[in-house]
Parts: C-alpha cells; structure tokens; sequence
C-alpha cells in the first residue's frame, strides 16, 4: 500500500498492527476481502518485465517466421523482394480469409523488408561457415574444386568439402566460392585456395586427404597446374580425376560413321528447332498423328545426359519425324534419315546405357568403392554386349531387336563398343588398379592372414562380434563403417577405412553449385553480389532443414544500435510511462536500476521489430 520495504524485524505482528495504526489509520477497520482484492490488483498490474515478456514472446515467434522465409527464399534463389511482394500478401490473404482474424498484427510481427532478409540469410551463412571452419580444423577432410564463367564474364572458383562430424557421420558441404579476378591458370587458383585456408587458419597441409578435378591442364598440370603446387605442400594428397569426366570423354569415341549418324540427329533437331514456325508445324503434326511426345529434345554438348536424352527422343519420334519431312519438302533429308536408322536406334541405345551408369555415379555420398564397381560392371558389360550382338540376341538391345541387321553393320557396332571397352581400361586404369582390401568390402567374411599385420587382430575381433554382424547386414557399407562403435573398438580399421569414403570420385557437387549460381544471376538479379552474400551457401549447404532453430540464441539478439537506446532514454521521460517503470517503493533510484536493466534489451527489440 505505501511502497515501502520493511525489515526482518519489522515482519513480526505486533510490529505490522503498530505501522498499520501509524500510516494506514483510514484502512484499520476494512474486512479481509479488501486486502485481498488490493493484493491481487497488486500483483496483476502491468510492469516493465511482463510487458517485456509478453512482447518477446510475439517478437520471438515473428523472428524465427522471418529466419525460416529467408531461408526459403535462399533455398529456392529467388530475390529478397519476394518476402514482401510473393510471401507477406498471401500469408495476409490466408490469415484474413481462412482465420478470419486481422492479420495486421501478425505481418507486423514478421520482419519481411529487403534488407532484413539479407541479414537474415548473412547470418544463417556465417553461422554455418563458422560451424564448418571449425569442425575442419581438428578433422582430416576432402575437397573437389572446379572452376567456370558465369554472367558478366566474371570467373568464379568453387570448393566442396566431404569430413566426418563427432558422430563420425560422413557430411558433404560447400566450403567456398571465390572470384578469380584475372586469369584462371594453376597459380591463381591455388593462390586463391591457400589464401582461404590461411585465413580460416585450417591445417590444411595436415588435415587435407584428397582433391577431385575435372582434369582440366589449369588442375592435372604436371608443372604449373593446381595440383603439382597442392602436392608441393601436401606430397601425401590423393590427385582424384573426375569420373564423370572421364566417363563423358569415352562417350566421345565413336568411329566416323557412326560420328557422321549423330550429326544427321543433330543436324535434323537444330532445322526444327530453330524456326519456329516448323516447330509448332511439328508439334501440331506430332498430335494429329497420335505420337508420344509432341516435341524434340536439343542437343547440349556441355550436359552430360544430352546425346542420351536426344537421341532417344528421336527414335521415339523417328516415323513422325521422316513423314514430316516428306511433307515439309525435305525429302533428301528424310532419306538420309531412313538411310542411317540402324546407326541412329544403336546410338540410341548405347547412349542410353552409358546415361545409366551416368546417373550411377552422380548425387551425394559416392565413394571411390561405389565408381570402382559401377565402371567394372560396365566394362564387363560392354564385353557381354559385343558376344551377345555377334550372335544376334537382342535381349539385352530392344532399339535392335526388330531392325534387319546386315553382317556388316554386326561388325562395325561391334568394333565400337570393343574400341570404348579398351578406352575404359585405359582411361580407368587408376580406380581399377586401386586397392580395396576384402576386409572393408565385408570384414566378416574374409581371411585375416591376408591382410597388413596391423589389423589382424581387429579383423579376428570384429568377425567374432555377432551384434556388429547383424547391424552389418542391415545397414549399407558406407553407414556401418561411419558407427561410433567401429571408431571405437577398431581404430586401426577405421582409420584406413575412413581415407576410402573421404575421398570424392567426382566434381559433380561443383556442377551443380554452378547450376545453382547460373540461376540466382538471373537477369533480373545479374548485379547481385554473389560473393559476398551468403544466398548462394544457403542454397547449396545440406546443413540441418530446420536452419532457424538450430542457430544459437545469440544469434537472434546481435544487432543492437545506440541510436535506439537513445530513443529509449527520452521516450520513458513521458509521464504516461511513469507508473510502469516505477519500482516497488517508488524511488527514483529503483527507476534508474529498472532502467539500466532493460535498455539494452528494449533497444534490441525495438531494432527488430
């Protein structure tokens, strides 16, 4: 009732009858129900910490919405306009039509400005580039690096990097991007990978177990390419090239007729295509006759899946093709088309095949172990192909089976695909002479003797552990050997195993990183900073889904600007905010203690809202 304080001393009955006969005279003889009233208008009154409270628990929400759409927004790399243009008038329709509540509170609530979603997405990257820096500097790690032009001429440099976290779980994420301000040449690029791994401060030269290229002179010079300076440094590193790469280069290798067939595809796409006009001639012709597929696919030299992808559209498309030819008045093209079909249907289908075992080899998580089986089975394939089409089975070749073969057009198919069986075991004489031991491909059915000396006695352990053995039946390769009960019970097996999954066989995550960059350097946005801003590590990083939850607390409340508390100092000087800020026993010296308490966090709040 008065605001005051009072002892120990003074908490005795006889001592509070004698201050309510001194200072409460006029309430001495009020009934209990008055005081209890009083205690509860008391204790419900708003004050500076539950206005707080309940503020930060709207502002709370709001942020994280507005950390989750920039996240969103990062991930599908669209502009940051979007939040206000695309995201906050429909979440406005929703709440307004389906909730029937008024939404301005709650679009209040979310900071959705262009500026915010920068920030929101630049500190979603820092945070997980710190996160990813650290956890490299006391781990042994790979790395793949490519290099490409994109818009404005301008030549970046991009690195992934594959390491194990302390789950002993094998994680894959964009390490960097890097602008290559004049030449792309062996020395710039090291220059600018050794300058990121100095500054990040990471042993590189002790952590760093191997590199993929493409293969690329400025990467596999023998004297001034990326990886002869690398192995400078780090003489112990394993030079990976591309098996992608290769496997694209081999698809290059046909002989000249067949060469010549596959331009006479090409040259055919590229005549329709490239009126439009005949184009939607030929779609519409492709619909009255009933077809498929109504329109051709081009070729692209640079994609991996192209000739493939083409050629079997054209084969679908081959009797519609010729007889719109024959309408259009190109009959002396419809001629040469009927002429090679045989040579077309076989490049379709061993583009096809090669297009299978292209995919194989691409995604996330491919091992050294994985390219090695997937090109052996090929190769053994190509074999069994070549025996199959000399005794005219066709099972294995449907786009054959109903064409009347001559003995001559046996020997030249056959002849190719011997020529691209002895262009494998050329080209991937490396990943086939590459030694897996039994032991790591099944250590539980193989023979002790027969390995190193170091690890015989972890091989006999681990063969005679029953519980691992089940697990091993149930998990894939790569998940059992990542177990922390492996890591912990077979050290010596662990360590050698883990170099073989570290190890990337591929650029393929490269690849698709410049995809990504193609498409966030849209023409509407070909003047964004892709550098420096952190959109392009959002959308490639494999960082948990829920990104805005599992930053630190820290990170939501950085952003703190005098000039807020500045307005706070004068804004509570307004008599209306009197009563709130005053303390229990009304002094101006409990004033200025709630003052002191709260101004920081108020201007925090305040900034962010």
């Amino acid at each position: 009732m008065c605001h005051q304080s009072l002892s120990n001393e003074a908490m005795t009955p006889s001592r509070l009858s004698d201050h309510m006969r001194r200072k409460h005279p006029d309430k001495v003889s009020k009934p209990i129900e008055y005081f209890q009233e009083l205690k509860s208008a008391l204790e419900s009154r708003s004050t500076l910490i539950s206005l707080f409270k309940e503020q930060t628990k709207i502002n709370d929400g709001g942020l994280i919405a507005s950390y989750k759409i920039a996240e969103i927004i990062a991930k599908t790399g669209s502009s940051h306009t979007a939040a206000e243009k695309i995201i906050k008038p429909a979440v406005e329709a929703v709440i307004k039509e389906i909730m029937n509540q008024d939404p301005s509170s709650i679009i209040k609530a979310i900071p959705l400005s262009n500026d915010s979603i920068r920030r929101r997405i630049d500190v979603m990257s820092d945070y997980i580039e710190d996160v990813l820096i650290q956890r490299l500097k006391t781990t042994n790690f790979s790395i793949q690096i490519d290099e490409s032009t994109v818009v404005d001429n301008k030549a970046l440099l991009m690195g992934y990097v594959r390491y194990f976290d302390n789950n002993c779980a094998l994680q894959e994420d964009l390490l960097f991007v890097k602008l290559l301000e004049t030449d792309t040449t062996g020395a710039s690029i090291f220059s600018a990978v050794k300058t990121f791994f100095e500054e990040k401060d990471i042993p590189y030269t002790k952590n760093l177990v191997s590199c993929a290229t493409d293969g690329a002179m400025a990467m596999v010079g023998r004297h001034k390419g990326f990886i002869s300076f690398l192995k400078n440094l780090c003489p112990d590193i394993l030079a990976i090239h591309c098996v992608l790469h290769r496997h694209q280069l081999m698809a290059k290798n046909l002989s000249s007729i067949l060469n010549q067939s596959m331009n006479t595809v090409i040259k055919t796409i590229n005549k329709i295509k490239s009126n439009s006009k005949c184009d939607r001639l030929f779609r519409k012709f492709c619909v009255d006759t009933d077809e498929q597929y109504i329109r051709l696919l081009l070729h692209t030299d640079v994609r991996w899946l192209s000739k493939g992808n083409c050629s079997q559209r054209f084969v679908n498309l081959f009797n519609a093709i010729v007889l719109f030819l024959q309408t259009e008045g190109q009959s002396d093209l419809a001629i040469k088309i009927q002429a090679q079909k045989k040579n077309i249907h076989y490049l379709s289908w061993i583009f096809r095949k090669l297009n299978e075992v292209s995919l194989l080899l691409q995604g996330k998580m491919i091992t050294l172990i994985d390219c090695k089986r997937v090109m052996r089975a090929f190769v053994e394939k190509l074999y069994m192909f070549q025996i199959n089409l000399k005794r005219r089975q066709f099972d294995n070749i449907p786009e054959l089976a109903e064409i009347d073969l001559c003995e001559n057009d046996i020997v030249i198919y056959c002849n190719h695909l011997s020529a691209m069986k002895n262009d494998l075991e050329i080209r991937f004489s490396d990943l086939f002479d590459f030694t897996i031991e039994p032991w790591m491909i099944d250590p539980f059915d193989c023979d002790p003797l027969s390995a190193h000396e170091n690890i015989q006695e972890e091989i006999i352990e681990i063969k005679c552990n029953d519980e691992l053995q089940i697990k091993f039946k149930r998990e894939t390769l790569c998940a059992f050997w990542q177990s922390n009960t492996v890591k912990s019970l077979y050290p010596n097996l662990w360590s050698q195993m883990s170099k073989i999954l570290l190890c990337f066989p591929t650029s393929y995550l490269v690849e698709t990183g410049f995809s990504a960059v193609n498409h966030i350097l849209q023409k509407e946005r070909n003047r964004f900073d892709i550098i420096s801003r952190g959109d392009i590590r959002i959308c490639l990083t494999f960082f948990p889904h829920r990104l805005a939850e599992a930053l630190p607390p820290t990170e939501f409340y950085m952003e703190i600007c005098p000039l807020h508390e500045t307005f706070f100092a004068k804004m509570i000087k307004k008599p209306q905010f009197d009563n709130l800020l005053t303390g229990v026993d009304g002094s101006s010296a409990a004033l200025s203690a709630n003052l002191c308490r709260f101004s920081s966090l108020f201007a925090v709040r305040f900034y962010q809202i």
